[in-house]
């Protein structure tokens, strides 16, 4: 768990989304941040992690007004891996939910995921819920509902 600390709000977060990011600005404003902030669950901070240097995700970004997002532009690559890792140590809930640049969230994950991981009796659990898998031959949705997968 990481350290908390305020948001621009007042008010601590609940969750952390932390998505690493580098030359997909269009998948990442259209896709993966539109999907978070169209949480059901407001309480959140949304982290993106710009693997160095973008100057074309960086002025994407600068078009969205809504205090929930924080942007780190890393000077150097490091690596998407060592990206999300940075966005990881900089998050400020309690919880921390991983969202890919090109992914998309339905607007109940994170209400559902969170509801589940504060009931386990895992002391640190990793919740999963079910996904739908988009191609050009279209949906396929997967058959589970949310779980509790295991614990660190």
């Amino acid at each position: 768990m990481t350290s908390q600390a305020e948001t621009a709000s007042g008010a601590f977060p609940l969750v952390s989304v932390v998505t690493p990011t580098r030359g997909r600005a269009d998948l990442l404003i259209s896709r993966a941040l539109r999907s978070a902030l169209a949480q059901t669950l407001q309480n959140i901070e949304i982290i993106v992690v710009i693997d160095g240097p973008d100057p074309v995700t960086e002025a994407a970004l600068a078009t969205v007004q809504d205090s929930r997002l924080r942007v780190i532009a890393l000077p150097h690559l490091v690596g998407g891996s060592e990206a999300r890792n940075v966005g990881v140590q900089a998050a400020r809930a309690q919880w921390i939910a991983l969202l890919d640049d090109d992914d998309e969230w339905l607007p109940h994950k994170l209400e559902a995921q969170l509801r589940l991981a504060q009931t386990t009796v895992q002391p640190r659990p990793i919740v999963a819920c079910h996904w739908i898998m988009r191609t050009p031959r279209g949906d396929t949705p997967s058959r589970r509902a949310c779980r509790t997968l295991t614990s660190l």
